[in-house]
């Protein structure tokens, strides 16, 4: 997928995590310096065991240290700038916090600590539940858009997407209107002609037509969008020898990259 969607190898390093050991080895060291304190603060945490707390058995470590995981994915390769949405913000803050502590108690400059680039782009909220946000892993199939969707597919989601009871007019407002609102971000977003400044001009223009003539044109302005990525992940996919040849290479240039990291760090701490 990350071919499909333009990525290329020739500039960028695309790998399989398992590939590079350095990433485990990192999350290890670092999972001794980390606070329990700050990771049971951490969203994905509290949101995941909110239901749990009286039947322990079912919280596992793996979900309370993966934060860790992740701040190892970005101070492994010494990454300067890592742009994220709003829902990540918190980790990189957190692998933040992990660098500095670790530098300031083993020494200055062993880890970099990453800068947050927020993306401009909103983020997109469930068809099902347009209150939540659009997840992959949402057990309702209809409530999310997979970049593998077909035509058909796209078509029976986005009519069978939530909208707002009481009225027909097409406006643009997310907390009062989510269902409506989250249509119209993303007809603005698939928009490739850039004709609107704001979701409210678009509504405006909208005005007037029915849910139905709403959801085809958002349906049609999806598929638009996703069609070439689709047809390209599929092409890409049928070629093996293609997929096996830019991980091998990218698994060489990130296990250099990411021992550099590892070895400063077991030295610091005494390991080698």
């Amino acid at each position: 997928m990350l071919l499909a969607v333009g990525l290329d190898p020739n500039r960028s390093i695309i790998f399989h995590q398992s590939n590079v050991p350095a990433h485990s080895e990192l999350m290890w060291i670092l999972s001794c310096q980390a606070s329990t304190g700050y990771l049971s603060r951490m969203t994905q945490w509290k949101d995941k065991t909110s239901n749990e707390r009286g039947n322990s058995e079912k919280l596992k470590l793996g979900l309370f240290s993966y934060p860790v995981l992740q701040a190892a994915d970005v101070l492994v390769h010494r990454s300067t700038h890592v742009p994220v949405g709003h829902d990540q913000a918190q980790h990189l803050e957190f692998a933040r916090e992990v660098a500095i502590g670790f530098n300031h108690t083993y020494g200055a400059g062993i880890l970099v600590p990453p800068e947050t680039l927020i993306s401009p782009a909103k983020r997109i909220m469930s068809l099902a539940t347009p209150t939540t946000k659009m997840s992959k892993s949402d057990q309702n199939w209809k409530a999310r858009i997979m970049l593998t969707d077909s035509e058909e597919m796209i078509k029976s989601k986005i009519k069978a997407a939530v909208t707002d009871s009481g009225t027909s007019s097409i406006s643009y407002d997310p907390e009062g209107r989510p269902g409506v609102s989250n249509l119209l971000d993303i007809l603005y977003y698939s928009h490739t002609s850039n004709e609107y400044k704001s979701q409210e001009l678009l509504a405006q223009d909208l005005n007037g037509i029915s849910f139905k003539a709403l959801k085809e044109k958002t349906a049609q302005a999806v598929e638009v969008t996703i069609r070439p990525i689709r047809e390209r992940y599929y092409d890409i996919r049928s070629d093996e020898q293609l997929m096996d040849r830019v991980a091998a290479q990218g698994a060489v240039k990130a296990r250099a990259n990411a021992e550099t990291t590892l070895d400063g760090v077991k030295r610091a701490v005494g390991l080698t």
